[in-house]
């Protein structure tokens, strides 16, 4: 590692992939000015110079994949203007208690850190922490009951076993929430704790059931189930404030329409991801708020229903993926859609006829057909139609 104490300016310092390096130089510190220190892969470094706790300036710290560090400084505190502190893949056993005192702190990501058992108490005092991430490290061992940071806003989690430990107080003050869990079938009871959550992710592929206190979220405003089990929604399913939803569902085969009747004033985005949807129903042209819609490698969907010419604010519509579709021409005419600035449609390999696409192009900011770039073959597009829709557009075909 070279002597620094000729970079007294130095704001950003960023080294990687030093597998051979064996510790870095104390003259780091001297690097007075330093706002960002980012460094990862370093496979023999045993430890950190105390020196890197004399960088007050230093907002951002990344420590990633230094499987042989034991330890951090003890003076972690001396780095009263951190905002932004990243450990993934090392061998601590312990974070020092000096970390409470981290006072401009606001997010905290802690990956893969195997031998961690637990936090200390003193985590009590970030009472600015907006993010918190905790991924495959083991805190089952957490002791920090009582804690109550004020400010948290995001939680990002790998395992539902979490919310079994975390301190409720985490759960209540959080406004976002993403629990990513590969083998979770059901959520645990802890999780009813939020009850200021405004955005919500669940990538749980094996989870069976949407949790029954969801409907009670008032505040909820961003609902995303990426979870490939998911049972058939419950058909009293219902969202009052929601203005976003993305459903990733393999076994889902009907949307319940008390869905409708829930956020059909407030629905702005609508994603399906669900490859077994038989159809799509009557009320999505009765969600006059919505923007953004996309119908994405829904494989058994063959057409659009004819209300969505209702959706007259419509901004993009995207039906990536949808193989079956042969011809929007008979349920959809684009040119109604007077809004729409995005039209997505690669992959739709069948796709014989857009009618309408001649009108709509005015206001058109991206258009996307399926052809030979498809990764599924050539398109069905009639030659007829493309060099209309490029003469419109003023391309060359």
């Amino acid at each position: 590692m070279p002597d620094f104490s000729n970079m007294p300016h130095l704001e950003t310092l960023e080294f990687s992939y030093c597998a051979s390096l064996a510790e870095v130089h104390e003259s780091i510190g001297q690097l007075t000015k330093l706002k960002y220190l980012i460094s990862h892969q370093f496979l023999n470094l045993e430890k950190l110079p105390d020196a890197i706790c004399q960088l007050t300036l230093l907002q951002t710290l990344h420590i990633k994949q230094f499987p042989r560090l034991e330890s951090l400084p003890e003076r972690l505190r001396n780095l009263n203007l951190l905002n932004t502190l990243e450990l993934e893949e090392l061998a601590i056993t312990s974070i020092p208690s000096s970390i409470g005192q981290l006072i401009k702190l606001r997010e905290m990501y802690l990956r893969k850190l195997d031998r961690l058992p637990s936090l200390p108490d003193s985590v009590s005092s970030l009472n600015y922490l907006q993010l918190f991430n905790v991924e495959g490290t083991d805190l089952k061992g957490i002791k920090i009951d009582g804690v109550d940071l004020m400010d948290i806003e995001r939680l990002e989690i790998s395992s539902c076993n979490y919310l079994t430990v975390l301190p409720a107080s985490f759960l209540k003050k959080a406004r976002s929430l993403c629990v990513t869990d590969g083998t979770a079938k059901e959520l645990p009871e802890s999780i009813e704790a939020v009850e200021n959550i405004e955005q919500l992710s669940l990538r749980c592929k094996n989870l069976m059931a949407l949790p029954d206190w969801l409907p009670y979220q008032k505040n909820l405003e961003t609902f995303e189930a990426d979870c490939e089990s998911l049972t058939p929604i419950n058909k009293n399913f219902s969202l009052g404030s929601i203005e976003s939803l993305s459903l990733c569902c393999a076994v889902l085969e009907e949307l319940p329409a008390a869905m409708a009747e829930s956020f059909v004033e407030n629905l702005k985005s609508f994603t399906l991801r669900c490859k077994n949807l038989r159809a799509l129903p009557e009320w999505i042209g009765s969600l006059k708020n919505l923007k953004f819609l996309k119908f994405e490698a829904c494989q058994c969907i063959t057409e659009l229903p004819l209300c969505i010419s209702n959706l007259s604010r419509l901004e993009e519509l995207s039906l990536n993926g949808c193989k079956r579709i042969r011809d929007l021409g008979k349920t959809l005419d684009i040119s109604n859609l007077k809004s729409l600035e995005k039209l997505r449609l690669g992959g739709c390999r069948l796709l014989e006829d857009v009618q309408g696409i001649e009108n709509a192009t005015q206001n058109m900011e991206e258009l996307v057909l399926p052809g030979p770039y498809d990764s599924i073959g050539c398109s069905c597009l009639s030659n007829d139609f493309k060099e209309q829709v490029f003469k419109e557009l003023a391309l060359e075909p």
